[in-house]
């Protein structure tokens, strides 16, 4: 086993200071150069501070001390920082050389001269006790004895100058409340100017003051190094609104108000939702209690001007006031307790993104469409990041609060409504402090919390987070706004952009359709892109091509950009083209649909035109024209028509197999030239014909020959006569006129040979209007005949036969008629619809007019009616009647006594109260009698309709409503009505049904319905009757005293009994002693009129010791209903009855001084309350003890009239009369410190002055005379003292030629002196 090696030099950590830079002995003596020098200004600078005449040399004394400590103390953290060789020393020998350094700091420049009188009041306990002993005064103060008495200065003037009056106090922050500051990282820092913190002052003005600023250190929050801070009272910030309230509208005061300054529109450290508020120019403090309180003529507000905010730690500190010196005494103000200022910063919140992306650019504006890119405008003006619909995007929310931090936000999305979310006491889970004294500093200090959650964009449009509310565990608000405050990295706004995802897909072209290539062009794939605005775009959009269509190997791709949602893309090879994928502006898309296109090459179309003339015995008629066409049908083949000295006609004739031909007749006569000039296939248009490209020209001179037809189109041509001889029928013409037209007519049951010919004549018109006259048997029975078209004959005597379709009349004689079917009348339900069967004879389909016959308008209605049985719907009722009709041909007529119909409705159901109690009070409102609360009681109705019944009601009681409904197989029913709770009941009966009229569900419908009809619907009220009832309503334990009568007392809490039913009632009480014998008092109280009943059973008195319990045993009113059950827990109360107490002063004497103690022995039951007069103010307290003291504060008298035990119980009136004696006071010269210079010779006269009752005696003094220097003046050494007795006059004045200074050292008059002790002869 080997020995460890002994340690090197080498394991020590090196030196700060590299030897390289300077060598441990040049430290040394560096180190050692450097606390000679300080210690030599020190040296130097304490003469100043000695022999100094300034007023505030004392606080200049106390501040240098305070100022070399530190510096003392940074030189040795520095000299042990450096780790120099041979200046390293254990732990210990630091602390020792700190604290002789602090030692000679104090011996130096500390106040430490004590006299011998305070050196020996350090060994007697009992001074110590009597200085931090408070008594209670009659005013109800605590005070010390020595406070109450007062001090040399109070009451033997001329030897130091003091203000007479209250103490001089100064409070920082005296609202108690904690301020904010942002982060010195903020983005919107504070102006460094008037950061200022309230200060309060009362009796004091301010010359100098001091105050400190320290850190709050983490883990809990524990103050760090003060740093103090002194400045002038000057420097102090004054606010016209920081005034007191004026007491009246007096002049003067409000010229005072006028002269205050005003405060510069600086930054102030005011809490956010404190106490402190400024209401109409003046501001208001809280007190303890939470009240405003108006500032007092003694007060005046100030404010603590900060460093700046570069300058100051950084949040949380503390701020606390350290010192102030008075300007008018130059003594130190008090200051009062809890004098500091927490600080904390301001709270932060933001939300962070994972991957920050740049926000849209504002104003872009998309080139998709020129004038239409508001939406993208406004997009961009909101700064949203750019995402895509069904992304999840992980929001944080940064927080960063003083305790704990309560945030809300709102989320916006489109097509939702605004939604709201809170958290509340964020980071209370770093609270559990384990030193519980640092809990609140542990509290303000500033926690970061981060809070991820996730947020799925659903829908397209803008999406938004937005931070509503912020506050920290001290109330505070963020600094400026919520929406300026942000942590550095994150935005109190999180918005995105949720763009849709563009599809893609062919339009017009798939792998089984292929487009066309063209010759000597290409082909143009169109692509259409669905799912989003144009906005989106631009679209890139990736294609693959292949030779082939089973598309194998790699194919060729190519990428267009779509700058709109349509979009073209222009292809001169053949093979299929296949979308491989979409993206917008944002986001990726899909391929939806057709995703393949094919593209083939096709050929030009041709044609082959071969003409033939066409001949007739006037000439040349037209041609025939045979076309064979290759290419892709549809074709369509263009030529011209024209008649020479006429313009040209163009006609387009489709043609859809690859043969076809054309007979061209014209009808007038002319030279005519025919030019067949293109075709066009499916893929090519307007492809010239012809061996030389110009088309085919054939030119022809026409003589069309004659013809005729009749002028109604059609195969099958049918005239209607319904009346007359003769029938006319129109014939067109074709040829060149005049003409001659030869017609014949045959009947349906006649022979050929009985067939009659017309022949017409000279007939100029190519249309003419023929009579042909109806034959004689037709005329007569009605049917049918035939005109038929026989030949015609044109101009050149050329006749044509004639063999067409022929023109069939119809001649009716039978008019059609119109008539009702069946019973002449239906009844129906109210709202439903009639059918009104009627009877057509004729040919349909027919017109039939009807009406109404009560319709006052006497409005005729028409329909169409397709066959011989229908119905006309109809839905009022009355009588109807049928006006007309017509058939397909011919008017008819309506038969008569069967021409009208009636229709009428089921009677609605009724209901009627028949309750024979209830009285009507006005139209439609019934009232029931009176009932008692939980007793039955029902209403009669009955009904009229159809069974079963079934009504619905609304039942009100105050602002509830229940809707109720009741259904019955019987003409009569019973409503059953609600007793319970009592008060006004009302049933609103608003709606009937029957088995024809079903009652509505909706309550407005039926009252709607119930106003119409007015057959339905009426109103009962009754009044329930609240049951008597009586409960002890206050139950507190009463006190009396033995032998008072059982009445209220009006300066303590009662016991009242809360009535219920209707007044008057009767209560019966019984009365127990629980500790004496089992005796029951029974008392009956009548005639209580009022709801609430305080308990008064006099003249009934308490004659016993002990507890008592008062219960209530029944109660009657004036309705004849029975009582209710009681509560047995509010039916009693208690009554203590107790002796009398007493009271007897331990001091006979009736005069007392200032400071003395008055003691009184109390006899009784503690607690007590005694009840005193203090200079004409009434005063009840309470004593625990048997010993009640109070020590006189001022002069007065005190005065104890009455004495009790607790809450005034079983008083005595006492006369018990102190009369307390102010402190005689003596004054030098008034109580200046006056100056005479007199000659040798000559005597100055001493001047003394007395207050109190005479006689006086006092004992003045000659001392040596000293420098004043400030605040240490004191009094030289004793050179004579005399003792004067028996003074009767206020004033007393002594001669004296003797140098010295002239003091009162006692006083004394007829009842009190001071000081207590007198002084020694000298």
């Amino acid at each position: 086993m080997s020995a460890r090696p002994p340690p090197t030099r080498s394991s020590s950590p090196p030196p700060r200071i590299p030897p390289t830079i300077f060598d441990p002995p040049t430290q040394r003596l560096l180190l050692l150069s450097a606390f000679l020098a300080l210690q030599s200004i020190k040296l130097f600078s304490l003469p100043g501070l000695w022999l100094s005449a300034s007023p505030t040399r004392v606080l200049d004394s106390e501040l240098a001390l305070y100022k070399w400590v530190m510096v003392d103390l940074a030189f040795l953290g520095a000299v042990w920082w450096a780790r120099v060789p041979r200046l390293r020393f254990p732990g210990r020998v630091w602390v020792g050389v700190g604290v002789l350094l602090l030692g000679v700091d104090w011996g130096l420049l500390g106040d430490w001269k004590f006299p011998t009188s305070q050196i020996t009041s350090v060994f007697v306990p009992a001074s110590l006790q009597t200085a931090l002993t408070f008594h209670r005064t009659p005013s109800e103060h605590r005070v010390r004895i020595k406070d109450v008495v007062g001090n040399r200065d109070k009451h033997l003037r001329g030897e130091h100058t003091v203000r007479v009056g209250g103490f001089s106090t100064a409070s920082l922050n005296p609202t108690h409340q904690v301020f904010c500051l942002p982060s010195p990282s903020s983005s919107s820092p504070v102006p460094d100017r008037h950061l200022t913190i309230p200060l309060l002052f009362n009796n004091t003005t301010p010359l100098v003051l001091s105050y400190s600023l320290a850190p709050l250190l983490p883990p809990h929050g524990a103050p760090g190094p003060e740093r103090e801070v002194e400045i002038e009272g000057r420097e102090l910030v004054h606010s016209r609104r920081a005034r007191a309230s004026p007491p009246s509208s007096d002049s003067d005061d409000d010229e005072e108000d006028e002269e205050d300054e005003e405060l510069d529109d600086g930054l102030a450290l005011v809490p956010a939702g404190g106490a402190g508020e400024q209401q109409q120019g003046q501001l208001v403090l809280s007190s303890s209690g939470g009240q405003p309180q108006r500032l007092q003529k003694t007060q005046k507000l100030l404010h603590l001007p900060l460093p700046p905010s570069s300058a100051l730690p950084p949040p949380p500190f503390l701020v606390r006031l350290k010192h102030v010196i008075d300007a008018p005494s130059q003594l130190d103000a008090r200051i009062a307790r809890y004098s500091e200022a927490l600080v904390v910063e301001c709270p932060s919140a933001g939300f962070t993104l994972p991957h920050p992306l740049p926000p849209s650019p504002a104003g872009q504006v998309s080139k998709l469409k020129k004038g239409k890119g508001k939406g993208r405008e406004e997009r961009g003006k909101e700064g949203g990041r750019d995402m895509c619909v069904g992304e999840e995007v992980r929001v944080g929310l940064d927080v960063r609060a003083a305790g704990t931090a309560n945030v809300g936000w709102a989320w916006e999305a489109p097509g939702r409504k605004r939604g709201e979310k809170s958290l509340e006491g964020i980071g209370m889970e770093e609270l559990d402090d384990p030193t519980p004294s640092s809990q609140a500093y542990h509290r303000a200090l500033t926690r970061a919390s981060h809070i991820p959650f996730n947020l799925t964009l659903s829908s397209p449009g803008p999406h938004s987070l937005t931070l509503t509310h912020l506050s920290d565990g001290f109330h505070n608000a963020p600094y400026p706004s919520l929406a300026a405050s942000a942590p550095p990295g994150t935005s109190p706004r999180a918005q995105f952009v949720a763009h849709p995802r563009p599809a893609i897909s062919f339009r017009g072209c798939s792998a089984e359709e292929p487009l066309p290539l063209l010759e000597g062009g290409g082909a143009t794939l169109s692509l259409s892109v669905a799912g989003v605005d144009p906005e989106e775009g631009p679209f890139k959009v990736r294609l693959r091509r292949w030779e082939t269509a089973d598309m194998r190997g790699e194919g060729e791709g190519r990428e267009v950009v779509l700058e709109g949602r349509e979009g073209r893309v222009e292809v001169r090879e053949e093979g299929w083209w296949k979308l491989e994928g979409v993206r917008g502006r944002v986001c990726e898309g899909e391929v939806r649909g057709t995703e393949v296109c094919g593209v083939r090459r096709v050929p030009r179309p041709s044609a082959l035109v071969e003409v033939d003339k066409l001949h007739d015995c006037s000439g040349d008629v037209g041609i025939h024209a045979l076309f064979s066409l290759s290419g892709t049908p549809p074709y369509t083949l263009h030529y011209t028509t024209q008649l020479l000295g006429e313009q040209p006609r163009k006609i387009n004739k489709s043609i859809r197999s690859s043969r076809d031909e054309l007979i061209l007749t014209p009808e007038k006569e002319g030279t005519y030239e025919y030019r067949f000039l293109s075709v066009s296939d499916k893929n090519y248009a307007h492809v010239p014909i012809g061996d030389d490209g110009k088309g085919v020209t054939v030119r022809q001179v026409v003589h069309p020959p004659a013809g005729a037809s009749f002028a109604s189109g059609g195969d099958k041509r049918t005239l209607w006569s319904c009346e007359g001889g003769e029938v006319e029928v129109e014939i067109d013409l074709k040829g060149s006129g005049p003409w001659t037209l030869e017609l014949q007519t045959l009947g349906a049951t006649s022979a050929l040979s009985g067939a009659r010919t017309l022949i017409e004549r000279d007939i100029k018109s190519r249309r003419h209007v023929v009579r042909v006259p109806i034959l004689e048997d037709v005329d007569r029975k009605g049917g049918q005949f035939t005109v038929s078209l026989v030949s015609v004959e044109d101009a050149s005597g050329c006749k044509k036969a004639l063999a067409q379709n022929d023109l069939t009349v119809e001649v009716k004689r039978v008019k059609p008629t119109v008539r009702f079917a069946g019973p002449p009348s239906a009844t129906i339900l109210e709202g439903q619809t009639a059918h009104l069967p009627v009877r057509l004879t004729g040919d349909g389909p027919w017109q039939v007019n009807y009406r109404h016959v009560e319709d006052a308008a006497d409005e005729t209605h028409a329909i169409s009616i397709p066959k011989r049985e229908a119905q006309i719907l109809v839905d009022r009722k009355g009588l109807y009647q049928l006006v007309s009709v017509k058939d397909k041909h011919c008017p008819g007529v309506v038969v008569e006594g069967e021409d009208t119909f009636t229709v009428d409705f089921i009677p609605r159901p009724q209901v009627e109260l028949a309750e024979p109690s209830a009285k009507l009070l006005r139209s439609g409102i019934w009232e029931l009698p009176n009932v008692c609360e939980g007793d039955e009681s029902f209403a009669k109705v009955t009904f009229k309709g159809a069974p079963p019944f079934e009504i619905a009601y609304r039942h009100v009681f105050g602002p509830t409503i229940e809707e109720e409904r009741v259904a019955s197989v019987r003409p009569s029913s019973a409503l059953q009505l609600s007793t319970s709770p009592p008060g006004q009941h009302r049933y609103e009966v608003d709606g009937v049904g029957d088995a024809n009229y079903a009652l509505d569900s909706s309550s407005r419908k039926r009252r709607a319905g119930a106003a119409q009809h007015r057959n339905s619907g009426f109103t009962l009220e009754q009044h329930v009757v609240t049951r008597p009832s009586a409960t002890f309503k206050t139950a507190p334990r009463l006190s009396y005293c033995l032998g008072e009568e059982l009445t209220p007392h009006p300066d303590r809490p009662n016991a009242v009994v809360q009535l219920q039913g209707t007044a008057p009632w009767e209560l019966v009480l019984e009365i127990r002693d629980e500790a004496g014998p089992a005796e029951v008092r029974v008392v009956r109280v009548p005639g209580i009129k009022h709801p609430e009943w305080t308990l008064d059973l006099s003249p009934l008195t308490l004659d016993s010791f002990g507890p008592h319990r008062v219960s209530i045993r029944e109660v009657r009113d004036a309705s004849a209903c029975a009582a209710g059950e009681v509560d047995p827990r509010t039916a009693s109360v208690w009554v203590e009855v107790a002796e009398t107490a007493t009271v007897v002063p331990l001091d006979r004497n009736e005069d007392v001084c200032v400071g003395d103690t008055m003691v009184f022995s109390l006899g009784g039951t503690p607690p007590f309350s005694i009840t005193y007069d203090w200079n004409g103010k009434l005063h009840k307290v309470k004593s625990k003890t048997p010993t009640f003291t109070r020590v006189a504060e001022e002069a007065g008298v005190f005065h104890i009239r009455e004495v009790s035990h607790h809450l005034q119980q079983c008083p005595t009136n006492v006369d018990i009369i102190r009369r307390v004696r102010a402190i005689p006071s003596a004054t030098v010269s008034e109580g200046q410190y006056y100056i005479e210079d007199i000659r040798e010779g000559d005597q100055a006269e001493i001047k003394f002055s007395f207050e109190g009752t005479p006689p006086f005696t006092f004992t003045y003094e000659r001392r040596e005379n000293l420098p004043r220097v400030g605040r240490s003046h004191e009094l030289g050494r004793v050179f004579e003292r005399h003792t004067v007795t028996g003074v009767q006059d206020y004033q007393y004045s002594i001669f004296s030629s003797l140098e010295g200074t002239y003091v009162v050292s006692y006083i004394q008059d007829a009842y009190c002196r001071y000081p207590r002790e007198p002084a020694a002869e000298a």
